[in-house]
């Protein structure tokens, strides 16, 4: 049976479910019915309506971290049963929050940096760290 590759768009993954590529809808008969979805070796029913699109379920997506982004590979075992493999989870929104972490508001950058002024000079010269202003991170 055919065999295609596709990553998870943002309105699959809010309304939680899976359009089925064209190239794989050539073999499978159209029209709304239940067909078995097979993921990670554990089998489950959808429903598949008229324009293939599988209803999945919230629950399915967070158990196999289906999010945004993450590639899949889908295909047709017979005309009921689809299997769909994890390729690669994209990580956007792990990176988006580790920029956001770096990302500090003003007043915390700049208490950031005294703690490093503080940290570099407190032993050999204690009077630059209390000019700067980091004397209290000293004392910590």
């Amino acid at each position: 049976m055919a065999v295609a590759e596709k990553r998870i768009s943002k309105s699959e993954e809010q309304g939680a479910f899976i359009n089925i590529p064209r190239k794989i809808r050539a073999s499978i008969r159209p029209g709304p019915r239940k067909i078995r979805i097979i993921c990670n070796g554990q089998e489950t029913t959808a429903y598949m309506n008229p324009w293939f699109r599988v209803f999945l379920g919230r629950d399915f997506f967070e158990e196999r971290n289906l999010r945004e982004g993450t590639h899949i590979k889908m295909m047709w075992i017979n005309s009921d049963t689809l299997r769909i493999e994890v390729i690669r989870v994209w990580e956007e929104e792990e990176e988006r929050e580790e920029e956001k972490k770096k990302i500090l508001p003003p007043f915390l950058q700049c208490a950031q940096e005294r703690m490093e002024l503080a940290e570099r000079w407190a032993s050999e010269h204690p009077s630059i760290a209390i000019e700067c202003g980091a004397y209290d991170a000293i004392l910590f």
